[in-house]
């Protein structure tokens, strides 16, 4: 037993501390153990021991040899043409779901056991054919049920039927159904003898009527014209037929008939018209008109 609290060991050395100091137990025939202060390395040092304790409260440095989850998760990732990721720290174990890239890399059937000869085997137990109608084709299965394929309608897809075809056949190529009026009518005027009416000529000839005849007087007086053949002055607003000309107009045109009759009815009066008195004559004798004396 020691009565002192604390043990000093080296406690005649002087100057820098050089030498190593501790506890060695002496273990008879084993191995001693020790407790050394390692002045090298400046720590305590149990050599290749393990050391027990309840409990340790210290500041850990280096690589634990057991733990139960990793201080700082690590992400691991895949690369290349297969991709995927998953987070990890040790707790537990993960499972990666991962990607193939499209056309990444190709196999060959040969590198897939058995595959070829399963191939083979569905290829000689089928024989398909296909029949044809009107309206439907047929592919047909010696080993199962008969597929029957429809005619397209306008609102499924389908088969091209006889009738379709013959119909999209008599369509030119290159023809479209959303011409403009202007389209159309370039493309019709462009025809050899179409003679296209322009909308004033059209509006011409609407206004002739059915079965118009230049010869028919009545025509013709609807039109304020005349004819060389009339005989009567109904229609001629600008002939006048007056034997006394009292109208005195001067954008009428007399008839024959009028203008004999106002000759004839002021000669048989015996009278010059409208002759102005001369108050200083100078005819000597007598002026004789038609007979009368004046």
């Amino acid at each position: 037993n020691l009565a002192d609290n604390q043990i000093t060991l080296n406690s005649n050395a002087t100057g820098s501390a050089t030498e190593n100091a501790g506890i060695e137990i002496e273990r008879g025939d084993d191995a001693n153990k020790t407790l050394i202060w390692n002045e090298t390395d400046d720590k305590w040092t149990i050599g290749s021991e393990t050391f027990v304790a309840g409990t340790v409260e210290a500041d850990v440095t280096g690589n634990a040899d057991t733990a139960s989850a990793l201080a700082t998760s690590r992400t691991i990732s895949l690369g290349g043409d297969v991709s995927g990721s998953t987070t990890f720290d040790g707790s537990a174990n993960v499972t990666i779901t991962t990607t193939v890239a499209d056309d990444s890399h190709n196999h060959v059937i040969n590198n897939v056991d058995g595959l070829q000869g399963a191939l083979d085997g569905k290829l000689a137990s089928v024989d398909l054919g296909y029949t044809t109608a009107a309206s439907t084709g047929t592919v047909t299965n010696d080993a199962g049920t008969d597929a029957t394929l429809p005619a397209a309608t306008t609102t499924t897809a389908g088969l091209l039927t006889s009738s379709d075809k013959s119909k999209l056949d008599g369509i030119e190529t290159g023809a479209t159904a959303d011409q403009t009026d202007a389209e159309i009518k370039t493309a019709y005027e462009n025809n050899s003898n179409t003679n296209a009416f322009t909308d004033p000529e059209k509006a011409k000839l609407s206004g002739i009527e059915a079965l118009a005849d230049v010869t028919d007087a009545t025509n013709v007086a609807a039109a304020g014209a005349v004819m060389e053949s009339d005989t009567s002055k109904v229609n001629m607003s600008f002939v006048i037929d007056e034997d006394t000309m009292a109208s005195d107009s001067a954008t009428k045109v007399p008839t024959q008939q009028s203008v004999k009759a106002y000759v004839d009815a002021n000669a048989a009066a015996g009278a010059l018209i409208d002759v102005v008195d001369d108050t200083t004559p100078q005819l000597g004798g007598n002026l004789d008109v038609n007979g009368n004396s004046i």
